[in-house]
């Protein structure tokens, strides 16, 4: 690496970063699962970590824009009483395609992962499995 190279270098190991752990989870998320992509955002729409199949069959900006108008509204249901936390909304289409909004707290921050489910593909284990271990990334790092 040249001294005028801004690429982040951790020292030999040391922890990897929270992000180049989401990054890496959300990769294996795709590959495994065979989803479309998987995001990881603020409840504002500002990107914790990403990652895409070759071709998304949506823009990154829609995605940025579903977050942030679904964090309002699971903020909202809240206040009303309609519910006492949301856990996880899912939009399916008449398709079976699916857009999953998982709801978790990172870094004592709520934080929305994204995923994007192909028909006749599950989501909730590996969902899970993700959940958990980056909840778990993020008290480590």
């Amino acid at each position: 690496m040249n001294s005028y190279s801004t690429a982040l270098s951790e020292p030999p190991g040391a922890a990897a970063s929270f992000q180049r752990q989401a990054e890496a989870g959300l990769h294996e998320l795709i590959r495994i699962g065979g989803f479309d992509a998987a995001y990881l955002y603020s409840p504002e729409g500002l990107p914790l970590a990403h990652t895409a199949s070759a071709n998304p069959r949506v823009s990154e900006l829609q995605v940025v824009q579903w977050v942030v108008m679904i964090s309002k509204m699971a903020r909202v249901m809240c206040k009303l009483g309609a519910v006492e936390s949301v856990h996880e909304l899912l939009l399916e289409s008449r398709q079976n395609s699916k857009v999953v909004f998982r709801f978790l707290t990172l870094f004592e921050q709520p934080a929305v992962l994204v995923l994007l489910v192909p028909p006749q593909k599950t989501y909730r284990g590996l969902t899970n499995r993700m959940a958990k271990a980056m909840e778990k990334w993020a008290t480590f790092a």
